[in-house]
């Protein structure tokens, strides 16, 4: 593959990463809290953009870059579920960039385009870098830093590795204002990466003053925070990352997840991932050794910690697929050789995966009439016929069969992931919030109960408080005499209904599993 394909497989990121971005609804928690945080920062005060607020509380339970971002987007095109979203999406694009660069300068320009079009075009990269959530920043400074490591090392001291020391340090810093704990990433990778190559990496981070640069960008808000609130919130969210809070579980859950992830390439990162382990018992490159120290910095925390969540394989992501480009570079070069063919059958098998998928579309139409069935011909159409290309029907190689599945789910991603899939959520929160206007105008609003809903907040674009008690709630009523108090019934946990003189006000919401009752008095 030439330079000018890689320029033109990164031209048409861009457009694919933000094709339909606003169009599915924000239901996660993850990305209401960002959003709505966002919404709730708009035309306040410098002190409440560095300390972040939720309906009436602190938020400091994750660092401000996302929200700064979110909130950025909203200022430039308006609070909207697109404009929140795109400064993420650009996130993705940038590690995209990232990854081609990188690939690149560790293999050559053919592992670098299949890295790049095999991450755009794998699953979890697309639906989650799309989002407002904390993780598609938090993976693009990662791999920046860890990448501008990667470059230096393969250079003789001077004025352009000490630069890329410093860019380093900007993507640590950048990770901690992203999320936090990420920063501990590219730490570990330098421990991994000495220990692998026997030299002192961490003394030349030090030696070129990187550090400070860290510390210029990361303390000013940490130490603002810590002297405005102190070190609790801090300490609590810890405790909550480490014992697993609402979302623990084992560390071999990640496996499943990150099979999931990188689909429709599964085969090729199973067979790059055995290549990985062959060669280093073999004596590895040291391109190789730098790689596997990359998968395992991050790889081991996320097993680690207590928290199991399928988005935070996400920093993962970059590495699993330059491996794989680098093993279909290789393939590719081996031609008709043993690899070549170990090649032309993963393909195969991928091609035909693809095509058990397609046979899935009566299903998906019989979930949601609103979806017009030709446009979920087009999307199988396009599957198939990638699929069908992918086969050796016309014995061409492996590089054109290759692309032509990379083509094919380049343009299924945004049309499925990005339009379609909204159609058959069974959760909208969109629709949940117009009843809810319909219903009862601008009343104010008010959560009695252990449930909240900030997708609900989020699209209703209003802060709403919840309270626990009677005594709170009849206070809150005689405040403000049109009160409308939402009882959410969500994963098992039951409110309790609101005392008297609360009714019941029309019936109730449904929206998938969960149940919004509402209460007035009358």
């Amino acid at each position: 593959m030439s330079s000018r394909s890689l320029w033109i497989l990164l031209a048409l990121s861009l457009p694919l990463m933000l094709l339909f971005v606003g169009d599915p609804p924000v239901q996660r928690t993850q990305e209401a809290r960002v959003l709505e945080t966002a919404r709730q920062m708009l035309g306040r005060p410098w002190r409440d953009w560095m300390i972040p607020h939720l309906n009436g509380s602190v938020r400091l339970q994750k660092p401000p870059l996302a929200y700064w971002m979110a909130a950025a987007g909203f200022t430039i095109g308006g609070v909207n579920d697109t404009a929140g979203r795109v400064p993420f999406a650009l996130c993705g694009v940038g590690t995209l960039f990232v990854v081609a660069w990188i690939t690149k300068q560790l293999f050559n320009t053919t592992a670098a385009f299949f890295a790049t079009a095999m991450l755009l075009s794998s699953y979890l990269f697309f639906r989650y870098t799309r989002l407002a959530e904390t993780d598609a920043p938090a993976a693009l400074f990662v791999t920046l830093s860890i990448a501008a490591i990667t470059a230096a090392m393969s250079l003789a001291p001077s004025r352009k590795t000490t630069a890329l020391y410093h860019v380093a340090a900007i993507g640590m810093a950048f990770a901690a204002l992203a999320k936090g704990p990420p920063i501990f990433f590219p730490i570990l990778f330098l421990v991994f990466a000495s220990i692998a190559l026997r030299t002192n990496l961490v003394w030349r981070i030090i030696r070129s003053g990187a550090p400070i640069t860290l510390l210029v960008l990361v303390v000013p808000w940490y130490a603002y925070v810590i002297q405005t609130h102190g070190l609790a919130t801090f300490l609590k969210e810890l405790r909550n990352n480490q014992g697993g809070g609402d979302h623990g579980g084992a560390p071999y859950m990640y496996l499943p997840w990150l099979m999931l992830g990188v689909l429709p390439w599964i085969v090729f990162a199973v067979l790059a991932l055995i290549g990985l382990g062959q060669t280093l018992r073999q004596g590895a490159s040291r391109e190789l050794k730098l790689l596997a120290a990359w998968l395992l910095a991050i790889a081991l925390p996320l097993c680690v910690t207590g928290n199991k969540q399928v988005h935070y394989l996400l920093p993962l992501m970059p590495p699993v697929m330059i491996l794989a480009g680098w093993w279909v570079g290789l393939a590719i070069e081996n031609g008709k050789g043993p690899l070549g063919r170990i090649g032309s059958i993963a393909l195969n098998v991928t091609a035909f995966l693809v095509l058990l998928i397609d046979l899935a579309q009566p299903w998906v139409m019989k979930q949601s009439m609103s979806i017009s069935p030709w446009l979920i011909g087009i999307i199988g159409g396009i599957l198939t016929g990638g699929a069908i290309l992918a086969l050796p029907i016309r014995r061409q190689p492996l590089r054109v069969r290759m692309l032509s599945l990379i083509v094919a789910f380049a343009i299924f991603m945004p049309l499925a992931v990005g339009y379609a899939a909204p159609h058959w959520m069974a959760q909208d929160p969109r629709r949940v919030a117009r009843t809810i206007r319909e219903r009862f105008g601008d009343s104010p609003l008010v959560f009695f109960g252990p449930n909240l809903s900030l997708p609900l907040c989020y699209n209703l674009r209003e802060a709403i408080v919840s309270v626990d008690s009677a005594d709170e709630l009849r206070s809150l009523q005689q405040r403000q005499s049109n009160l409308v108090v939402i009882a959410q019934d969500k994963s098992g946990r039951t409110p309790p209904a609101p005392p008297s003189p609360f009714v019941q006000a029309g019936e109730p919401i449904t929206s998938d599993e969960q149940v919004f009752t509402f209460y007035r008095v009358p």
